[in-house]
């Protein structure tokens, strides 16, 4: 989710590891604990069934609220313009 929040803001798709860190910049909580603490699938590929519930609500409120992360990277930074393969499967709208 935080690709999909980084792609739409800035117009590139980067990598899971890149989005996260500009997504942990802008994030409020309690998604910034939420996606700090789904890192560790970086180290194991345990599934913590604990956080699925958080997860799934995270999921939820960048499908209904997170425009509002991408809105703000844009008004920071409107000259962004969506780029490459995102341009081209976007249709060059995002």
């Amino acid at each position: 989710m935080c690709r999909v929040l980084c792609t739409l803001a800035c117009g590139d798709l980067l990598s899971k590891h890149r989005a996260v860190a500009w997504a942990l910049e802008r994030l409020p909580e309690p998604w910034y604990s939420t996606v700090e603490r789904s890192q560790t699938w970086c180290v194991d590929d345990t599934l913590n069934p604990t956080i699925v519930p958080e997860v799934m609500q995270f999921v939820c409120w960048v499908a209904s609220d997170g425009e509002s992360v991408v809105c703000q990277s844009r008004v920071l930074n409107p000259s962004l313009e969506p780029t490459g393969d995102v341009a081209r499967f976007a249709g060059g709208i995002v």
